[in-house]
């Protein structure tokens, strides 16, 4: 990738970094359970999931082969949804974020010793009742409360690191109304 664009803390200014790439490989599968089991109580049981690696780094200057900050190398989620007496949903989804470098830490920990970002996983759940006019729905997110940081940025001058909270476990009632 040419010219992509990042703030550097040390001029305070935005720039480019030197040419990126990302080469990866993704994995994806869908199952439709009850084409190989009969549960009769069920309308539709569904599995996804998906599998991501990259190799995201730089392609020259001086932290050639470093991986690019906030970008993980490995990805992947998994989803159960299943539809039972006509108009309810269930789905069940988790997902996993591997490791990845701070904002700004393009020495990927060289320049003063930061570690990278910790991985972190996510469970999440929604119950629906859906018909052709509406949806009305309740979903818990982050089921076991796994505290994570959504945006890490490291100074440019140290080893100290912003953190941004994500959300932890939360709660989510809606409805839609289909014209």
């Amino acid at each position: 990738l040419k010219h992509e664009i990042y703030f550097d803390p040390s001029t305070f200014a935005n720039t480019n970094y030197p040419e990126t790439k990302r080469i990866g490989i993704e994995f994806t599968g869908d199952v439709d359970i009850l084409k190989l089991v009969d549960i009769d109580f069920l309308d539709a049981l569904d599995f996804t999931s998906n599998f991501n690696w990259q190799n995201p780094e730089f392609e020259e200057g001086p932290n050639k082969g470093n991986d690019i900050p906030m970008v993980p190398r490995y990805q992947a989620s998994a989803a159960v949804t299943t539809k039972f007496l006509d108009y309810f949903l269930f789905s069940i989804h988790g997902s996993y974020v591997g490791s990845r470098w701070a904002i700004n830490d393009i020495s990927n920990g060289d320049l003063h010793g930061t570690t990278p970002v910790k991985p972190h996983y996510l469970l999440d759940a929604k119950l629906a009742f859906e018909n052709e006019h509406m949806e009305v729905f309740a979903a818990i997110n982050n089921i076991t409360n796994e505290k994570y940081n959504s945006v890490v940025t490291k100074s440019g001058s140290s080893s100290a690191k912003n953190y941004f909270p994500a959300p932890e476990r939360n709660y989510v009632v809606g409805a839609s109304v289909k014209f």
